[in-house]
């Protein structure tokens, strides 16, 4: 590494909230301690419509970053014209990131803005699979274009580049790197607010459930609710955003003074604080359902939060999640992708008969699945991002 040149990086991105993308901020974190002289900006879309405004400011992790105002999201609402949106922030965000001779792009969002840089070393960051890609001809061939632009591009496991290769989508396997997102509690907050005492009190000693992500069908959440409503004795926290539409068809069918009683919706946390509400926990439910290869080949992150923090797990017979589930012991995986209420409510019964077993696998392999793990393959990255470096 040439430390006496400095490099700075431009992070393109289209998320939820800058504090919640976890695995943004351990990229960052990661790669600027492997290389001190590299800086980052980050130039972002912020979801939400009260985030539709041009600001700057710095992370909570030090990274300096700005957000943009869109007409187009103003006039239009969420789902609609998202190509006049992405048009839009690219025209916008092109001369924010001409000074910059790396640019990182993340998320499928960030391919329209990857296709007009020029003269840039380029990262594709990709959270998920890519298929919005895959529908023709065309977009295939586009596909290939923006792959053969990039130096390198991030999958977030070998199952997904396994899959996208065997479409015949990869020419260049060596640009293709399998990044996956484990856990870093080197940064976890050690500060316990309102809201947590008062789950806390809630459980009240009882035996819990951890369960995060549910906010859409996919997920399984009336399946995964409805499996710790048939097992006695059993309540569940859920962290994160929850359709309202799924949480009346629960209360239709449970009543909701009952459902209240054996499940708390806790909403969106910051991702330093999540496990304080794992570890109030016995184990953790994670389910994606078979509709998608997005969702199939899924590793969520959430998986490796548990195991690391010592709670078990139970997953559905995704080939990623499962693979670790049969190779180390550290939970169930179902026979069935989350659809099937009765196999969810046998896999919590089997886990909680097997459950000193299964903890004392966690204990002796929990290690395997922390964040310092991918380093080299950070380094690895950085190194074909920026060949200078």
């Amino acid at each position: 590494m040439n430390n006496n040149k400095h490099h700075r990086i431009a992070l393109v991105i289209n998320t939820d909230g800058l504090e919640y993308d976890d695995r943004v901020r351990k990229e960052i974190i990661s790669t600027q301690k492997l290389f001190p002289n590299v800086e980052f900006k980050i130039f972002a879309i912020i979801g939400g419509k009260e985030n539709n405004k041009d600001t700057e400011g710095v992370t909570s992790y030090g990274t300096p970053y700005k957000t943009y105002y869109l007409k187009s999201r103003e006039k239009y609402k969420n789902g609609e014209k998202d190509f006049r949106k992405l048009f839009e922030f690219t025209h916008k965000v092109l001369p924010d990131i001409k000074g910059y001779e790396a640019v990182w792009f993340a998320e499928i969002t960030g391919a329209l803005t990857l296709m007009f840089a020029r003269n840039k070393y380029i990262l594709w960051d990709l959270h998920e699979i890519p298929s919005l890609f895959f529908g023709n001809i065309i977009t295939k061939c586009a596909l290939k274009y923006i792959f053969h632009k990039c130096n390198v591009v991030l999958h977030a496991n070998p199952a997904r580049i396994d899959y996208i290769k065997g479409l015949g989508l990869i020419s260049d396997p060596s640009k293709h790197i399998a990044l996956r997102n484990y856990p870093n509690f080197d940064d976890v907050d050690t500060e316990y607010d309102k809201k947590y005492f008062d789950c806390k009190e809630w459980i009240n000693g009882r035996r819990c459930v951890y369960l995060q992500g549910l906010f859409a069908d996919r997920r399984s959440p009336i399946e995964t609710i409805s499996a710790i409503m048939n097992t006695p004795d059993l309540i569940a926290i859920v962290v994160g955003p929850f359709d309202n539409e799924i949480l009346d068809k629960l209360y239709d069918k449970y009543g909701k003074n009952a459902l209240n009683e054996r499940v708390r919706f806790i909403g969106q946390i910051p991702q330093l604080k999540i496990p304080q509400y794992v570890l109030l926990c016995r184990f953790s439910l994670i389910f994606y359902k078979n509709v998608s290869a997005n969702n199939y080949y899924c590793e969520a992150n959430r998986f490796y939060q548990s195991i690391v923090l010592g709670v078990p797990v139970v997953c559905g017979n995704n080939p990623s999640m499962r693979e670790i589930i049969e190779k180390y012991g550290v939970g169930i995986s179902i026979d069935d992708d989350g659809s099937s209420i009765d196999e969810i409510t046998k896999g919590i019964e089997t886990l909680m008969n097997n459950e000193s077993e299964i903890r004392t696998n966690i204990s002796n392999n929990k290690n395997q699945f922390l964040w310092d793990s991918q380093e080299p393959i950070i380094s690895e990255a950085i190194s074909k991002f920026i060949p200078v470096i």
